[in-house]
């Protein structure tokens, strides 16, 4: 962590900080890379360069090169259930923007949290760099 300075820039952290900062950053591109997330949006997320980026991945024993997951339709679902644009249809749950069932692959671009949903009971929050870009 760093801490805020009186003239509004960061001070430095100490040296155990900086270790369990990174220990964090480095379990959150690991964590993303997992769930699909492209390169540049997994740089949108945590700032850090491409190269950086695939030497966590190397460093954790995850093939940087190795193609992305690909989501289950229950995985998309579990999104779309939290997103206004959602709608039933015959086909099951389906975008209403588009009239299909779900495509993403990580994130959809489309989505937007329905807030009757997020004040239920069971909600759970979706952690993606777009609707939490600063999840660091």
């Amino acid at each position: 962590m760093t801490d805020h300075q009186n003239d509004g820039s960061l001070a430095p952290t100490s040296g155990a900080e900086a270790q369990q900062d990174n220990a964090v950053i480095e379990q959150i591109v690991v964590d993303a890379s997992g769930k699909g997330f492209t390169m540049e949006q997994i740089q949108a997320a945590t700032k850090l360069s491409a190269g950086e980026i695939t030497d966590i991945l190397t460093r954790r024993g995850v093939n940087p090169n190795a193609p992305a997951k690909t989501m289950t339709r229950e995985e998309q679902v579990f999104y779309c259930r939290q997103c206004q644009n959602r709608k039933a249809s015959d086909k099951g749950l389906i975008c209403s923007l588009t009239d299909e069932m779900a495509t993403f692959q990580g994130e959809c671009a489309d989505f937007k949290v329905d807030e009757t949903v997020k004040s239920s009971k069971t909600y759970k929050p979706i952690r993606t760099p777009k609707n939490e870009p600063n999840i660091i």
